[in-house]
């Protein structure tokens, strides 16, 4: 979805998707300890929407918890 091409209806007015407050996951793991910030983009065709984590976000993830 990030290349500008939906996976569900194969539309291209795919785009980053505005957000009011903030949106942040937490691991499982020592759930209080680390949150991860994330970016959706929204098909605004068919409405399918895709959250991801971003890249310096993931490596701070990786710092704390290692890789599994």
């Amino acid at each position: 979805m990030k290349n500008g091409t939906c996976p569900k209806c194969g539309g291209s007015d795919v785009h980053p998707a505005l957000r009011a407050g903030t949106n942040s996951i937490r691991p499982v793991e020592g759930a209080l300890s680390a949150a991860v910030y994330t970016t959706h983009y929204v098909c605004r065709a068919c409405g399918y929407v895709e959250e991801w984590v971003k890249p310096e976000e993931l490596a701070l993830l990786r710092q704390k918890f290692g890789k599994r």
